[in-house]
């Protein structure tokens, strides 16, 4: 009975049904390549291979994936990369900016401290520029618009006043905002007293 069965038509048709289907969700090592994706030549055993006997090759579903997966990450490293230059390009943007206002303020401060002085000028201390008409020269003086009763001396303009900075440099008088008179005098303050708490200075946002 027993062999009746085992070498019947439906069970002999079933098996190689079966081993066919098989066969064909396997992919054999030349059809690999047709994913574009790179599988380990090696596996954990020594005689690990490709459609050897000691492992069984991928299934077509199974590259499917990995070739997906490959491709979303070329995606996203892409996009990665794409955003880091950006933010690269944008912060040599403000930098290159920065730097034009340094150099602008460079120039400025050069021309400043070369302007005729018969004073010592001392550091935070406002004086006033004046520019001789005649001559296109720039001088310093103690002396500000509203001391000469909003007149200027003969054959001179006004060109404004500055305070002279402990760094030797000048800063146009009212060119501050408020926000920022307070905070360096909140510094002087710390630097007079280095014993006052950071934390009990005023709030910026």
């Amino acid at each position: 009975m027993f062999s009746t069965v085992e070498n019947s038509p439906l069970i002999s048709f079933v098996y190689h049904f079966n081993f066919q289907l098989f066969r064909m969700a396997l992919v054999s090592a030349k059809d690999v390549n047709k994913f574009n994706v790179k599988l380990v030549e090696g596996g954990n055993s020594k005689d690990f291979a490709l459609n050897s006997s000691s492992a069984l090759a991928p299934k077509h579903d199974d590259l499917t994936q990995l070739a997906a997966t490959i491709a979303t990450a070329d995606s996203h490293i892409v996009s990665s990369a794409h955003g880091k230059l950006v933010q690269i390009a944008e912060q040599m943007k403000m930098l290159q900016k920065q730097a034009e206002e340094v150099l602008k303020k460079a120039k400025e401060d050069q021309m400043l401290a070369h302007a005729a002085c018969n004073f010592e000028k001392k550091p935070g201390q406002i004086y006033h520029l004046y520019k001789r008409l005649e001559k296109e020269t720039f001088y310093w003086s103690m002396l500000s618009l509203d001391d000469f009763k909003g007149k200027c001396p003969s054959h001179s303009e006004f060109m404004g006043s500055y305070k002279f900075e402990a760094d030797r440099t000048f800063t146009k008088a009212g060119s501050k905002s408020e926000e920022r008179q307070n905070l360096e005098a909140f510094v002087n303050e710390m630097l007079t007293n280095p014993n006052k708490a950071i934390g009990f200075g005023p709030v910026y946002t």
